[in-house]
Parts: structure tokens; sequence; C-alpha cells
């Protein structure tokens, strides 16, 4: 089992303070390739944090009664989370009487580290009187989830049970929904075929085995947006409108140029008729023009009085 955090923990510290959180799933969100309707759900759930026993603090700890004194050689402490290397971090000196005031000083210091605040990483630590033990545990799920411990002093073994060391890493989700393999990661479980495609899972706690069903809806907005997308779809209305229309548009330009090629064929065909018109007036003119001359040039006959 894992949920996916990652902890490192003093020797004999249960891991997730004795055991899963709690057998429950949410949805978190469907997208619109799902199907209004039952899935059932049948995770194999890892919920219980992997951690890795980094050994544990001194025989006459805080849990004894007694006081733990963080002095110049057990105050500096490198830790490595999530992959993410940070510089070495110093604890307040001074004498513990509590060791959740220790968890909260090492938690605070850690999380206060430049580079993992940065980055927006984080730790919890918590301190277990039953076996005077301190446990980190990764804020984050998954198989990204890691806690090294990369440099301590020289008594900060014997007095805080740290010592440089790898953790186990953590794991994410696996299961099924619909009987059909989802894809896990962290706590999240997204269905991949079926029914379930795209249904994402929140399993935030529990055992393994069957979850039993969820149930979903599809609201406005779901509903809205798949309508739009098959509108928007390479074969949708809007896709078919638009190959309609450009269709159209094809046929028009073949048609206007076919038209203006007919019309410069006629406007030829009148040029050329109005040219030989033009000539054929203009050769009637010179012949009217000829006889006008020819009959001007004729004897007029004698009168009769003559």
């Amino acid at each position: 089992e894992a949920d996916g955090r990652r902890r490192a923990r003093g020797a004999g510290v249960p891991p997730g303070g004795g055991g899963p959180r709690g057998a429950r799933h949410e949805r978190s969100e469907h997208l619109p390739a799902v199907d209004a309707g039952l899935v059932a759900v049948r995770p194999l759930d890892r919920d219980t944090p992997v951690a890795v026993q980094l050994g544990r603090q001194g025989r006459h700890g805080i849990g004894g009664g007694g006081t733990l004194t963080i002095d110049g050689t057990n105050d500096e402490l490198t830790f490595e989370v999530n992959g993410l290397s940070g510089t070495s971090i110093s604890l307040a000196q001074g004498v513990y009487t509590s060791g959740q005031d220790v968890a909260d000083e090492l938690q605070s210091k850690i999380n206060g580290e430049t580079t993992f605040k940065d980055a927006g990483v984080t730790v919890s630590v918590t301190y277990d009187a039953v076996t005077d033990a301190l446990t980190i545990t990764s804020g984050s799920y998954g198989s990204e989830s890691s806690v090294n411990v990369l440099a301590v002093d020289t008594s900060t073994a014997a007095s805080l049970g740290f010592s440089v060391t790898n953790g186990t890493d953590g794991l994410d989700v696996a299961g099924t929904i619909d009987g059909l393999a989802a894809s896990g990661s962290g706590q999240t479980l997204t269905g991949l075929s079926g029914d379930a495609e795209g249904l994402v899972l929140t399993v935030t706690g529990g055992s393994t085995g069957s979850r039993g069903t969820v149930s979903f809806s599809r609201g406005l907005g779901d509903q809205l947006d798949t309508m739009i997308n098959q509108l928007l779809a390479t074969d949708g209305l809007v896709d078919a409108k638009t190959k309609g229309l450009t269709s159209s548009i094809d046929i028009i330009e073949k048609d206007r140029e076919a038209h203006e090629f007919r019309m410069e064929k006629v406007e030829a065909r009148y040029r050329s008729q109005f040219g030989a018109l033009d000539a054929l007036v203009a050769s009637l003119q010179s012949t009217g023009s000829f006889l006008t001359s020819a009959l001007a040039s004729v004897p007029k006959p004698p009168s009769s009085s003559e």
C-alpha cells in the first residue's frame, strides 16, 4: 500500500500514524467524453504511506520524561524532499522538554528553507511519544514524493534519531474503474476507456478492494461543452456548413469567370460588327458624295421656250 507520501521516520514509528485514513472516493471532475451513469470503482488503493526507518531518538529522550538539548553538535541537518536538495537548516539551540516542540521546530525550519519554500515543497513532522521518535512526511503524493537525509551533525543520530540515508519513494494510486484499467497519479485515478473515460477520481484513503460505485451527471456547462465540441468537430455541423459555403463560393466563382468570358466574346463580336457597320456607313457616305457631284455636272436640258 502507498498513498504516495513518502516519510522519513524514527525507528518503530508506524506509517501514517497507524493505518489508512478511511476509505472514501470523491469525484473531482469529468470530461466531455464521459457519459452520465454509474461506474464501478475498484482501486488497488495504496493509501498507507511507505515509510523508511531513519533511526530514533536516544533511549533517554523526551518520551521518557527527560529533556533534549539542541546545541552546536546536533542542530545542523540537510534534506532532499521530492527530489529537490535543500540547504542546511539550523534548529534553534536550547533545552526542549516536549517532543512536539522539537517536531514543530524541525517542520518550521524545513518548510522555511528557501529552496523548498520557493518551489512550494512542504513536509509535516510528527512526534510519537510511545516510540519516542520523529517522523518526517512529504506533503506530496505519488511516485514524485520522497524524503532523504543528506547531511547531519556529529551527534544528530544519537539525539534526534536521524542519520544520512535515503527513504523509500512514494507510489501512485492504482486500480480500475468499471472493470477497466485506470491511470494513477498521486491520489488521482483517471478513467482511460469505456464509459468512465475521462472520469477523474480522488482516492484519499482506505484499503485495497472494491469501493462500490460512483454516480455522476452531466451538468449544463458540460453538456454545453459537449455540444460545442460536436459543432466544432471535423465532421460537425459548423464544418459541414463551412464546406457547403466554400463549395457554393467555388461554384459562384466559376460561374462568374464563365460569365466574364462570355461577356468578353460578346463585346468582341459587337466591336467587330460595329467596325463593319462603321466602314459600310463611310462607304455609303462616299458613294453619296460621288453621286451628288456627278449629278451636279450633268448638263441641264434646254427649256421649251428656246
